[in-house]
């Protein structure tokens, strides 16, 4: 385990009293999980059905409870979510969610909310090849070189997403269905006139479709802006995600997740889900300058 050491690295740089100063003494907001894609292929966007199960099986033994979309806006709304509870979230609505997810998360009793890029559902998600950021980064720091990047990059863009037909079923067996945008753009490229229609067209597919509204968004490759929170607020949306677990705690609109693939084992799971993991998140948010999210996961 990691955690005493990177305590007492970033603690030295601070001065113990200063990190007294800026770790929190209880969560703000709610623990959440980031996926992509089921399957064995080992890209930086990928966990295998047999290491889900691993990580689902630790959270179970360890008596964590799943959170449904509702549950998590308003646990992070409050600012104040019960222990031990983890919003388990699936990023872009892959097939192989339904055939290789859906299972694992009903054996082990889990809710987990899925977000969809509305306008590539029962495609595949060719915004990747043209508009994915040169830094891919997991739980908040830069990984691997380019070429492994553009390696997952590729697989994932060939990966089919749901049909509307396949996303019903998955809502039928427990999984919140959530925007992940429409088109899959970088948000804060574009005119504002062509942020709010991808916004509301992503919220109106999903209650034409399903029936629901979608009241929760995770920005496509993290990037949000003020002005992007801002616009998906004047949308409808009630709460945002982004892929960077060092984000601030009290912005709704801009909630932290950590991000999981087959590198992380359940040792890192377990830091990552832990105080410690809270003190260094609190401790480097102090150290580095304020992050615009314009490139991120």
């Amino acid at each position: 385990m990691t955690s005493r050491p990177r305590i007492l690295r970033f603690s030295a740089r601070l001065g113990f009293s200063a990190a007294a100063r800026v770790v929190p003494a209880r969560r703000c907001a709610p623990r959440s999980l980031m996926y992509h894609s089921v399957d064995d292929s080992g890209s930086l966007l990928s966990i295998s059905p047999k290491n889900l199960r691993l990580q689902l099986a630790w959270l179970r033994q360890n008596d964590f409870t799943g959170l449904t979309a509702d549950e998590f806006i308003a646990a992070a709304r409050s600012h104040d979510p019960a222990p031990n509870t983890i919003f388990i979230t699936f990023d872009d609505g892959y097939q192989n969610l339904l055939t290789d997810g859906v299972p694992l998360l009903q054996e082990f009793n889990f809710s987990a909310t899925v977000f969809i890029p509305t306008d590539f559902v029962g495609s595949t998600i060719d915004a990747f090849r043209r508009e994915y950021p040169s830094t891919y980064t997991l739980g908040g720091a830069a990984t691997t070189a380019h070429s492994d990047i553009d390696s997952s990059i590729e697989h994932c863009a060939a990966l089919p997403v749901m049909t509307w037909d396949e996303i019903a079923r998955a809502k039928a067996a427990g999984v919140d269905i959530q925007s992940h945008s429409a088109a899959h753009h970088v948000l804060p490229r574009l005119a504002p006139n062509e942020l709010a229609d991808d916004l509301a067209r992503s919220r109106a597919a999903i209650e034409n479709h399903l029936g629901h509204r979608a009241d929760l968004i995770c920005y496509p490759y993290g990037a949000c802006t003020a002005k992007v929170a801002a616009a998906a607020a004047h949308a409808g949306y009630s709460a945002g995600v982004l892929g960077d677990r060092f984000a601030p705690p009290r912005n709704v609109m801009q909630l932290a997740r950590v991000g999981v693939n087959d590198s992380i084992t359940t040792d890192d799971l377990a830091y990552l889900l832990s105080s410690a993991a809270d003190c260094e998140a609190a401790l480097r948010r102090r150290l580095r300058p304020a992050p615009s999210h314009e490139v991120q996961s």
